[in-house]
């Protein structure tokens, strides 16, 4: 979880000097982010300037997988973004996943295979309290 801040505070830094990727919106907005952001491009937006080392793995050593509601070269500017680990099972479309469609049961949960996701700027889906496996 503190990977995940990392990467999106870098991301939300570069929106504040590019006015791209912003994080404005609101929860509701993920269902917006359909477009894949390749963790390489994402990388070549934010090193070195806004984060030394992005993280390439959740720590599960699954891939990090972040999205925009607007393709990476796209002229238009992107205002939302997610950043999500598909958690322990690795299966970002299972049960407590995540998709790009927005499609999320959301808030705390218990079980280690519930994805863990972050979109502008909090949580909307995190582990709480004792752990299921």
């Amino acid at each position: 979880m503190a990977d995940m801040r990392t990467i999106a505070t870098a991301w939300e830094a570069r929106a504040t000097d590019v006015n791209k990727y912003n994080a404005a919106g609101n929860i509701s907005a993920i269902t917006l982010c359909a477009k894949t952001v390749d963790a390489g491009q994402l990388s070549g937006g934010l090193v070195p300037t806004y984060i030394k080392l992005l993280p390439t793995k959740d720590g599960w050593g699954n891939q990090w997988r972040f999205r925009a509601d607007q393709d990476w070269n796209a002229t238009t500017p992107a205002q939302n973004y997610v950043v999500w680990s598909a958690a322990k099972n690795g299966d970002a479309a299972g049960s407590g996943g995540f998709d790009a469609t927005g499609t999320s049961p959301g808030g705390a949960t218990t079980n280690f295979n519930d994805d863990i996701v972050f979109t502008n700027g909090v949580f909307v889906q995190y582990p709480e309290g004792v752990q299921t496996q």
